[in-house]
């Protein structure tokens, strides 16, 4: 009994523009011939007159395909005729947003998608590899991507997104479509809880932060890393690895910065309200330049820096706000206290099509690179790796993953989840003389603690006591001598960026503790203005004389540019010639040890006068 179909339309409906749009005529042909001819009849594609099934033409099939794509029961019976290979792709490219490189299809695929065929050319036999014809049903392209990942002509498989979104009415969900939180995990090489004790440092490392003491690279972007050493000394803060590898030894203290150093905390703001506050901001609010931007989590990728202009800009913060809202939705659909395996997370944001692209396909492909080592099936001659762009088929592994990962870092280093985690290795694309892509490769689960909790809005409030220490700072009115009278923590790094500690609450400053770190005017402005508001905005007399007498002695060697130094050879007729020749005694200026001082303007005049006595000059470089 055949199905019911819907009559023939005469307007042409969206899907079957979409199908029109990704076959040819010949996969058309082959598509009605090996598997809709047995689904329908003559009758069914009546439209005017008499029909001929020997006549049909595209949008005949594109419309059989569209009924079939649309009527479970014709469905059910296209699934019972395509072969194992066929379904199995075909479950995939529903399920999995996006181009997929054929190479991407690990597992053996039956029957195969290439065969071989045999064609004449100049009068020989020679041999071609061919797409299977039962795929014609999969839409297929080349991907003539420049310095693809994957072959110059890899062929790439995809269903329109109308196509797939009808598919998903009548394919069963793959695991991990639902989330399934564990409550055991296996073991890792670590598992990183924080238990509240960066909450617990919050006001000292936002202090610590506040103060400018920082030192960055010079494009202001990358905190040093004898900056963060410093900072996770003197705020206490527990890394990530204990290895001293370069890449991770100060990781978290990292993450923290660059999402703190542009926040302020109040004195008197309980800290888990702060926190809350900043990632609603974060979460909800549209980025600008000043935010932390999920890009900086991709620290293994060149040319993020092409984000930060113009067009480019404006796509970005749209990207940027899609995906903050996405994670948040994301985090509020985990059971806290359970663990989630990451990659699990993953697969469940691809089968959903949950947003995570935090940079715009085309331009990934575009304008960002990465340098990736050479045995990953691409071995070249003489260099050791190869420059790669971020193109369609390495986008997820070299971008997505990372970012997603790093976030969830991001996240371990404040409390809101745990993280159990190895050492960063990358089986499929390691950077450069790396085992892996990103630092962050090694994550395998997280877990959302209370905090988390209530920072994502799935419990309305969070027990969290903290003792906020307060010493009252005494300027002694005759030294220049600070003293606390209890311990402070935050009191106590203010005064380590001024003066020398000489016992647990006295404090000594001088001209050497106090420009400390100053290479510039501006820094020692900063250090004032560090003194006046968290010590004394009006002290005794002799520390604003202090204060004023630091100001005065900024730049005591003025250099003269129109004055030139020159050492004179030890030659006796020479140096009596400087001390009793008229001319060049009115030109010149004596200096110490065989040095004379010569302004500019007068240059030329000393040196014609020198050749007056045989003495020649090489221009000056």
């Amino acid at each position: 009994m055949k199905s019911k179909v819907i009559p023939f339309p005469t307007e042409q409906p969206p899907l079957e523009t979409a199908i029109l749009g990704c076959y040819s005529t010949d996969s058309l042909q082959i598509i009605y011939g090996r598997y809709l001819k047995s689904l329908f009849q003559a009758s069914d594609f009546k439209e005017r007159g008499s029909f001929s099934v020997g006549k049909l033409a595209k949008r005949h099939v594109a419309w059989a395909i569209g009924q079939t794509f649309s009527q479970k029961e014709l469905f059910e019976k296209l699934l019972s005729i395509l072969p194992p290979g066929v379904l199995q792709v075909l479950n995939r490219l529903t399920w999995h947003k996006g181009e997929h490189p054929i190479e991407s299809f690990t597992e053996p695929l039956d029957p195969p998608f290439f065969i071989e065929t045999v064609e004449t050319w100049n009068g020989k036999l020679i041999s071609k590899e061919t797409i299977n014809p039962c795929y014609a049903i999969i839409p297929a392209k080349k991907n003539y991507s420049y310095r693809s990942f994957y072959d110059y002509h890899s062929i790439l498989l995809y269903l329109p997104d109308l196509v797939r979104d009808q598919l998903k009415q009548l394919l069963p969900p793959p695991e991990g479509y639902h989330l399934k939180g564990m409550d055991t995990i296996d073991k890792t090489d670590f598992l990183y809880e924080d238990g509240s004790q960066t909450l617990h440092q919050l006001h000292l490392i936002c202090t610590y932060i506040g103060q400018g003491s920082l030192k960055y690279s010079k494009n202001g972007e990358k905190i040093l890393k004898t900056s963060a050493r410093e900072m996770a000394a003197n705020c206490h803060i527990q890394e990530f690895f204990v290895e001293k590898n370069p890449d991770m030894e100060h990781l978290k203290t990292t993450l923290i910065v660059d999402f703190l150093k542009n926040q302020s905390i109040k004195e008197t703001q309980a800290a888990p309200e702060f926190l809350k506050q900043i990632f609603d901001q974060f979460f909800k609010k549209l980025p600008d330049s000043w935010d932390f931007h999920l890009n900086r989590l991709l620290f293994h990728i060149k040319g993020i820096h092409n984000l930060q202009s113009g067009y480019h800009e404006q796509i970005r913060q749209r990207n940027e706000h899609n995906v903050r809202v996405s994670l948040q939705n994301l985090l509020r659909a985990l059971q806290p206290g359970l663990w989630y395996s990451v990659q699990k997370l993953l697969e469940y944001c691809f089968f959903r099509e949950i947003d995570l692209e935090i940079v715009d396909r085309s331009f990934a492909s575009r304008y960002l690179t990465v340098d990736i080592r050479h045995d990953d099936g691409h071995r070249g001659y003489g260099d050791s790796y190869r420059i790669a762009e971020i193109s369609t088929p390495i986008y997820q592994q070299a971008l997505v993953e990372p970012f997603f990962k790093g976030f969830m870092f991001l996240l371990a280093a404040f409390g809101i989840v745990d993280i159990a985690f190895n050492f960063p290795k990358n089986s499929s694309i390691q950077k450069n003389e790396k085992d892996y892509l990103s630092v962050f490769d090694g994550l395998q689960y997280i877990r959302l603690t209370p905090l988390g909790a209530y920072i994502v809005g799935l419990a309305r409030k969070y027990a969290f006591k903290s003792e906020i220490e307060s010493a009252n700072l005494v300027l002694d009115d005759k030294r220049l001598l600070i003293t606390l009278d209890r311990t402070d923590q935050l009191k106590a790094i203010t005064l380590g960026q001024l003066a020398e500690k000489v016992s647990e609450t006295c404090y000594k400053v001088t001209c050497g503790s106090f420009l400390k770190s100053c290479t510039t005017q501006k820094d020692i402005e900063t250090k004032i203005g560090l003194f006046r508001k968290q010590v004394s905005a009006k002290p005794p007399r002799i520390w604003e004389n202090f204060l004023n007498d630091i100001l005065n002695k900024i730049d005591p060697l003025t250099p003269e540019p129109d004055l030139l130094v020159f050492r004179l050879k030890e030659h006796p007729e020479l140096i009596e010639l400087m001390a009793m020749d008229d001319i060049l005694k009115k030109n010149i200026l004596k200096a110490e040890d065989y040095h004379v001082i010569i302004s500019a303007p007068n240059l030329n005049k000393v040196k014609k006068r020198l050749e007056a006595f045989g003495y020649f000059n090489h221009p000056l470089k």
